[in-house]
């Protein structure tokens, strides 16, 4: 029988004094066929989800400004973790080791941030693994179900890495933005798209029959 544990973390309005605040969410899984999901409306949120196995599902959703998403999916394969952030001064830091996992990450606003310093970066470890997102057109492509983006002053964190082969990263950002992917294995692929003029973009790639494509719009 299909395991089935969810949280739902729903800060809504305090009456008379606005959002609610300084809230902590935490969701800890050991298994297989898990579902986790946090929403989290206010400021000064963290949430944290970590899941240990194969065929786990993870969402994380926060409303308004400076707040933290943490999610740790270990050990498994067919793993899938979803992070949507609105507001600005956002932090998203995930890891996933096995094979076959999706990362997929929407992060509107302005500042925000994945990987928070080099102990708390993104980092996908092993083989087939996607970081998924971008599409139209423009030479791009690879999309797996959507996300991957990130808008004005938004940083992709020097500390991230995909480590292994065949794993693929998708990401669109806006204007200011900062891209730096890390890739280290064969037959990896990096997609970085990026719109609106100010853009820092750099693609390390290390090993054998991996491709890279970079656009800018201004």
């Amino acid at each position: 029988m299909k395991k089935l544990f969810s949280i739902i973390a729903l800060l809504l309005f305090v009456a008379g004094t606005g959002f609610a605040q300084n809230n902590e969410a935490t969701v800890d899984q050991d298994g297989i066929d898990h579902e986790a999901y946090i929403e989290q409306v206010g400021l000064n949120n963290d949430a944290t989800i970590i899941q240990e196995n194969n065929n786990n599902w993870a969402e994380v959703i926060q409303k308004n400004d400076n707040n933290i998403v943490f999610i740790d999916q270990t050990y498994g394969t067919h793993n899938i973790a979803q992070v949507k952030q609105m507001g600005e001064q956002q932090h998203t830091f995930f890891f996933q080791q096995g094979s076959q996992n999706v990362f997929r990450l929407l992060q509107e606003g302005g500042s925000n941030q994945v990987g928070l310093d080099a102990d708390n970066p993104f980092y996908q470890l092993g083989n087939g693994n996607k970081f998924a997102g971008v599409t139209n057109g423009d030479g791009l492509a690879f999309d797996e179900g959507g996300y991957a983006k990130q808008f004005d002053g938004a940083i992709l964190d020097p500390s991230s890495i995909q480590h292994g082969h065949d794993n693929i990263i998708g990401l669109r950002q806006g204007e200011g933005d900062m891209g730096l992917i890390q890739q280290f294995g064969d037959g990896n692929e990096a997609l970085l798209w990026q719109g609106g003029g100010g853009h820092d973009a750099t693609i390390i790639q290390n090993g054998n029959g991996n491709k890279a494509r970079v656009y800018q719009n201004h």
